[in-house]
């Protein structure tokens, strides 16, 4: 009688594991989590920010506010330096803030570093101070670029904590039969328990790997085409007061695209001759790119509306992009949940208890009469 209690106790908690309640708590339930902490107050972010990798739109956002209230560049850096992540750029900058080393100087560094927050923000200086809009602007690409990757690692949520349930919730099945059911422990040892346990162990890890693989490559984005971080800083150059050429110029930093293309300014050509490279590229979107600022220069029309368009355009691709996976990311899965986690689960769970009734049935069968 007790056996069959743990049993039906156990089969019990397996639905409950498995319901659809359950799964619309626990996104519910990382929903809050991710809200509460995007709404942390600024006193506990800037304790906390050093800390961790984040996305700098706030630095981008209170630099902003301090040079609309006329703040100097050094003393509005030095003020919001505590919301630059901790890593050997913004490390390094501050290092030079705090120097006597002129401010042209130290921002122009960030120039040839790899690092396109800090590229942003070289971009967002000229004339020896920083442009609010510009920065403002460098805020809002941050932004797009850190949604949409968590847009995939939100999305990738549900399929985890599923695959984590059910690669998991076999074991402690597993374990509960053996502790409650004296019959369990007698064929644990068997032979054939032995080569099932191991197939569903083998099948259980299988799974997991697979399904692990698959979510990998859901959440690793497409390279985007190399004119996308070229039209981004030229937004945010135009915005902080550089001329069509001179924002052209400062792309020898970003790209091989765009070192090509300074390259060609340097050499003499006009700006509609240096944007021919990036149609003999194989991305359809370099192609537009150079067609759309060349036609926009030749007609008079302000470059920075139809460079801003443009950056829209290509985040806009890339949100379509990650609505894709995120839909095919069900599919994908199928095929591990099929052919390894399911029949891992029915090895790990209804196995043993088949084996240990049929042995407990053998024995409870009369002796055949000699």
């Amino acid at each position: 009688m007790f056996e069959l209690f743990v049993f039906v106790f156990t089969c019990s908690t397996m639905t409950a594991f498995l319901s659809p309640r359950v799964f619309r708590w626990s996104d519910s339930s990382c929903t809050r989590q991710r809200l509460r902490t995007n709404s942390v107050p600024q006193v506990r972010r800037q304790v906390t920010t050093h800390q961790q990798s984040v996305p700098i739109d706030q630095f981008f956002d209170s630099l902003a506010r301090s040079i609309r209230s006329h703040v100097p560049p050094r003393d509005a850096l030095l003020k919001h330096a505590h919301l630059l992540p901790n890593t050997s750029v913004w490390v390094d900058l501050v290092t030079k803030l705090h120097s006597d080393l002129h401010l042209s100087s130290s921002i122009e560094g960030l120039r040839s570093t790899h690092d396109e927050d800090g590229q942003l923000l070289a971009m967002a200086f000229a004339a020896n101070g920083f442009s609010p809009d510009a920065l403002e602007y460098a805020a809002h690409l941050v932004r797009e670029r850190y949604h949409v990757a968590q847009s995939l690692v939100v999305a990738t949520a549900q399929a985890r904590l599923t695959m984590r349930i059910l690669t998991t919730l076999p074991f402690a099945v597993l374990i509960i039969g053996a502790v409650a059911s004296s019959s369990v422990r007698s064929v644990l040892l068997s032979p054939a328990a032995i080569v099932l346990l191991g197939v569903g162990l083998l099948l259980n890890r299988l799974g997991a790997w697979w399904v692990a693989q698959a979510i990998r490559r859901s959440i690793n984005l497409r390279q985007l085409p190399q004119s996308v971080p070229l039209v981004e800083s030229m937004c945010v150059a135009l915005r902080a007061g550089y001329s069509p050429t001179s924002a052209c110029v400062a792309w020898e930093t970003i790209n091989s695209l765009g070192q090509h293309v300074a390259q060609l300014l340097h050499e003499g050509a006009t700006l509609t001759e240096a944007l021919r490279p990036l149609a003999t590229t194989d991305q359809q979107f370099d192609s537009l790119v150079a067609h759309t600022l060349a036609t926009a220069h030749i007609d008079g029309l302000p470059l920075h509306t139809a460079a801003s368009l443009l950056a829209t355009e290509a985040r806009k691709c890339q949100r379509a992009e990650v609505e894709a996976q995120v839909q095919q990311l069900p599919t994908r899965l199928s095929l591990p949940l099929v052919f390894c986690v399911l029949p891992s689960f029915g090895l790990l769970t209804l196995a043993p208890l088949l084996l240990a009734h049929l042995s407990h049935f053998s024995s409870a069968l009369p002796s055949p009469i000699s």
